[in-house]
């Protein structure tokens, strides 16, 4: 996770890796101490360096490499102080959403969400699981439901080729009205969704279409699934 994240940053802040402390921890790290190096961060955390305040809060978010054990309070705290950048925007956003090392706050989460989408900086993957992130509030939050506004999320996170997506674009598909119409589009999304690697709830969606469907209908749906090709 860590490497991705700084992968992404670098893009952005990469003068703050000049810094030596910076590189100093770097060092740490590739010489396997753990503990000098959160150390460091700590250090370049409090005086405000951003990316030290990432590298924090997702040692906090998982558990440090030093042995520490996950401390969601102080990620949120870390992740509060960087949201300059845009992958502690996404990140805090999920820890707010689902309540976890502060108390659940739905609003303040699709707000970031949305800023990620919004953000001006090439990140499709951050991006579309934002997308997904934000449609499942319009979709499952009663205070927030708004039915077409998910599923639009949902179908342009989709169409990048984004997993989660597609089997959320099934669900919403399946549920559009006659049902008896839209099984074969329904299908070809959880198939989808299910393609690049195993996606159980996709595969439990299948199953029960299978019941529904002539053997015709399956084969139809596997063909434009086959088919589809991802758009940027």
């Amino acid at each position: 996770m860590l490497k991705k994240l700084l992968a992404l940053c670098f893009l952005v802040f990469s003068s703050h890796l000049m810094a030596a402390e910076m590189r100093d921890a770097q060092v740490a790290m590739e010489h396997g101490n753990n503990k000098l190096a959160k150390k460091i961060m700590t250090e370049l955390a409090e005086k405000n360096d951003p990316l030290a305040q990432m590298y924090l809060a997702s040692w906090y978010t998982t558990g440090a490499r030093d042995g520490s054990k996950p401390d969601l309070k102080k990620a949120v705290y870390w992740f509060e102080k960087c949201t300059a950048l845009v992958v502690c925007k996404l990140e805090l956003a999920k820890l707010l959403g689902e309540g976890k090392g502060a108390p659940k706050d739905t609003q303040r989460a699709l707000d970031l969400y949305k800023a990620v989408i919004d953000f001006d900086v090439k990140w499709p993957e951050g991006k579309d699981e934002a997308r997904v992130k934000a449609g499942l509030i319009y979709f499952t939050e009663k205070k927030y439901k708004d039915r077409d506004e998910a599923e639009r999320l949902f179908a342009i996170a989709a169409s990048h080729g984004n997993s989660n997506a597609q089997f959320w674009t099934g669900v919403v598909t399946q549920m559009k009205q006659p049902p008896e119409a839209h099984l074969v589009e329904a299908y070809k999304f959880f198939y989808l969704a299910n393609s690049k690697e195993k996606h159980y709830n996709a595969i439990s969606a299948m199953e029960s279409l299978e019941k529904k469907m002539t053997r015709a209908e399956v084969e139809q749906a596997k063909e434009w699934a086959n088919a589809w090709s991802p758009t940027e």
